[in-house]
């Protein structure tokens, strides 16, 4: 009835990491390592830490979730999820390690190919001193590709997003680890150095439009605090992209620079907004195996109805990056809503440029009643001249929770997702979008201590 989650647990990769990659991934590892003993080794005997289990079950309804243009397939199904937070915490040091799981089951064998066994496992360590504060985080995961592509209106959702007829049977590897250090060199100023290493690959058919990647980068910045309302930060930016793919014909090598002006103003107490404007400068080479050689055109990659594809894109452009925000942070109420512009990796082999809105509320209605809302809007385009593919999407997010028992809790959600694919050079525009619904049980433990 389930052998599809069975064989999709146990599955083997498909396509082994290159040697650089497992290179990359030991050393991060290992710094990851001797960082974490080195701080946590001279303040054991002085640390508290807590352990608190946490677990949903209940029943998930979609109207179209393998997302299929015009075709809606609506399903039922159980969805089982399990958290486990584990907190270590000093004077100085904060350690924070959670493993979670998200899987989704349906009877019926037609719908095997919906079921999805998200994977996750975050952490940080942080140490501070009087001038001094440093650390590193990170995340593994292992999901469906209808999660990592289809994001949800609310932040650090529990449960991904919906699928993708492109998407059915695919899933996701990825982690990164991102390392900062942080000095206070003066009582109103501070300078911080924050760098990151995302490694991401896809299992999928040869046909498949997702790409694996890499993306790393670094940033210097420098604060001034002018007093307790106001304070700006410049920061300078480097980030290195790659995709490259030799058996599908695809190498993509982007770098990008920039800078960065924010400006946080404090209007009270609990309400503070804040101006990022920002300058980023890519440059990208990209080159496709030639299918086809033109004695006078050179090498072409392929024909979208009357237009030739070229197999050798090279591109220098300049955007605005950065975003205006406002926040908003009380015992019972918190929001926040930013509209901005940002350089991203994406999964289709390349960088993109992407203009988004995204506001999140949560508020505690009764000491038992809970409510979440959230909305995600955004377009984007590939960085560069040899843009060719954009997409819009929509994301709609209610969850309410309300707790009958100080363990125990019901809680219901609803998402409407909505996405757009748009080619430009063949007009062609595929769109889907799904209702889901979902009502089920959740325990929050006491913890250990």
């Amino acid at each position: 009835m389930y052998s599809a989650a069975i064989k999709r647990f146990y599955r083997i990769p498909a396509k082994m990491p290159s040697r650089g990659r497992n290179n990359a991934s030991r050393v991060y590892a290992l710094a990851l390592a001797i960082f974490s003993f080195n701080v946590l080794y001279a303040e054991l005997s002085l640390a508290s830490w807590e352990i608190r289990p946490i677990a949903t079950a209940g029943v998930q309804y979609q109207t179209n979730p393998r997302m299929i243009r015009e075709n809606e397939d609506e399903a039922t199904g159980l969805l089982l999820g399990a958290r486990l937070p584990m907190s270590f915490f000093s004077d100085r040091t904060q350690l924070f390690l959670e493993p979670r799981l998200v899987f989704s089951f349906y009877a019926e064998e037609d719908d095997e190919d919906r079921e999805d066994q998200d994977k996750y496992l975050r952490g940080s360590i942080n140490r501070q001193s009087t001038r001094t504060n440093y650390g590193i985080s990170g995340q593994y995961s292992d999901v469906g590709v209808r999660t990592s592509e289809f994001e949800s209106g609310i932040p650090d959702s529990p449960e991904g997003g919906t699928g993708g007829s492109s998407f059915v049977d695919r899933t996701q590897k990825r982690w990164h680890v991102d390392p900062y250090w942080a000095f206070q060199f003066t009582p109103l100023n501070t300078v911080s150095l924050n760098a990151g290493y995302n490694d991401t690959t896809y299992s999928r058919s040869p046909l498949s439009s997702l790409f694996d990647f890499t993306n790393s980068y670094v940033s210097i910045a420098v604060e001034h605090v002018f007093n307790q309302k106001n304070k700006v930060s410049l920061s300078a930016n480097a980030s290195q992209f790659d995709s490259i793919e030799p058996n599908r014909g695809l190498e993509n090598d982007s770098t990008t620079t920039g800078l960065s002006l924010i400006y946080t103003h404090a209007i009270s107490a609990t309400l503070e907004a804040s101006a990022n404007l920002g300058w980023g400068r890519t440059t990208s080479e990209v080159t496709r195996r030639p299918i086809f050689i033109d004695p006078e055109l050179g090498p072409i990659c392929s024909f979208d109805f009357f237009n030739v594809i070229p197999c050798s894109f090279k591109s220098d452009v300049s955007n605005f990056v950065g975003d205006l925000s406002l926040t908003k942070r009380t015992e019972r109420i918190e929001y926040d809503i930013s509209i901005g512009q940002t350089i991203s990796p994406n999964s289709n082999g390349s960088e993109v440029l992407r203009r988004t809105l995204r506001g999140h509320m949560a508020t505690d209605f009764t000491e038992r009643l809970r409510g979440q809302f959230g909305f995600l809007v955004f377009d984007q385009d590939d960085v560069g001249d040899f843009s060719r593919r954009e997409r819009q999407y929509l994301a709609l997010d209610t969850h309410l929770q309300w707790k009958f028992t100080r363990r125990w809790s019901i809680r219901g959600d609803y998402r409407f997702t909505y996405n757009r694919d748009e080619n430009r050079l063949t007009d062609n525009r595929p769109s889907a979008s799904n209702h889901r619904f979902f009502v089920g049980i959740v325990y929050s433990g006491d913890g250990w201590r």
